[in-house]
């Protein structure tokens, strides 16, 4: 309880419960106190206690400083890193088997197979926790007669993340076709607002297992994800947009199909005027590649020099198309890596062929004639 004050009308107490000093001197002094507090004021009374031995209140106990421990550590002896907060990890466009590798275990990242129907990439094995997904998920087959464009954007994110891909995940992907369907999802995860979450694997699946890194019989179960980043939208651009834009400074047509095709030496399934959209510069997906049957990228500095034989700008910003539009998604990922402006002309050539009117340049007669 709070101790009361004393008044001039009753005789003071001790404010302390410690018990009087036995010593004659102190009782004399404090008998003599106790005489003056009778006719001084309260506030005088207890400063004359206070002056002849108010009791004496020790310090509190200091707290005993808590030892530093040391963060737990691997059987290797190597310390535990604390997981970063979700969202925090960075992925380059072009990851590395051994960055992978170090971060399988890690909770953000989801590492994707798109494959087809049976059989490719995947049937030599999986990466351990992989997801896999159909390709035909993430395609329109058949749009007014030209096929591998993308679908509406509310079936594009209904089909990643129904494969578990979220706004703070990091996507690593692989795919058949020597990359080309990886290069597609690379693409629409772009389109969807994700493209600083995903990453292409170098050498894809192919190299992984022929490394001799682990793998898995089967995929991983998906645990379905959830995508409200918004979509980019302008990064598809029609046959219109092209057309209106030939000759603007600054940017630059790319046609990544092979040389024949660029020529008009062969057409190609469904294009219907051999040749290519004028002022495009031709740089053949596969041309990208240290090796035919995996995407195993040649160095940055290479693919620069590849650029500037072809006379390509580093500051042009890029329109990118093929004849179908699944090697304008490999040079999508390519121009990505190399930190280029880009867009991709998705129903490409074949569309432009439909078109009334629209100008092709043909460099080499077909062969027929």
């Amino acid at each position: 309880m709070r101790a009361r004050r004393p008044s001039c009308a009753s005789e003071s107490r001790p404010l302390s419960t410690t018990p009087a000093d036995p010593a004659p001197a102190r009782n004399s002094v404090m008998f003599q106190c106790s005489l003056l507090t009778r006719c001084l004021p309260t506030a005088l009374a207890l400063c004359l206690l206070v002056a002849c031995g108010s009791p004496q209140v020790a310090d509190p106990p200091q707290a005993a400083e808590r030892p530093v421990i040391a963060p737990p550590a691997t059987p290797d002896g190597d310390a535990v890193v604390e997981p970063p907060s979700p969202g925090a990890l960075e992925v380059s466009a072009l990851v590395s088997a051994d960055w992978l590798e170090a971060h399988l275990a890690h909770p953000e990242v989801l590492v994707i197979h798109i494959g087809g129907e049976e059989g490719g990439s995947a049937s030599t094995g999986l990466i351990p926790g992989q997801v896999r997904m159909a390709f035909e998920d993430i395609v329109v087959r058949d749009r007014h007669g030209i096929g591998f464009v993308l679908p509406e954007i509310a079936v594009l994110r209904e089909a990643f993340e129904s494969a578990g891909v979220s706004d703070d995940r990091v996507v690593v992907l692989t795919g058949d076709r020597e990359g080309l369907f990886a290069a597609r999802g690379f693409f629409s995860l772009h389109v969807l607002g994700l493209g600083d979450r995903v990453g292409l694997l170098d050498g894809g699946l192919e190299q992984w297992v022929e490394d001799g890194r682990p793998t898995a019989d089967a995929p991983a179960d998906a645990i379905r994800g959830s995508i409200s980043a918004e979509p980019r939208l302008d990064l598809v651009v029609d046959a219109q947009f092209v057309l209106d834009h030939l000759e603007h400074p600054g940017l630059q047509l790319l046609d990544a199909r092979p040389p024949m095709e660029y020529r008009g030496a062969v057409s190609g399934d469904d294009v219907l005027i051999p040749g290519h959209i004028p002022g495009a510069a031709n740089v053949f997906w596969m041309d990208t590649l240290r090796a035919e049957d995996r995407p195993l990228m040649r160095s940055r500095e290479e693919l620069e020099e590849l650029f500037l034989g072809k006379e390509i700008d580093s500051a042009d910003e890029l329109i990118v198309y093929c004849r179908l539009g699944l090697m304008a998604s490999f040079a999508f990922f390519v121009a990505e890596w190399l930190d280029r402006e880009v867009r991709v002309y998705d129903e490409s050539y074949v569309d432009w062929t439909r078109q009334d009117d629209y100008p092709v340049v043909r460099i080499v007669p077909a062969a027929s004639e």
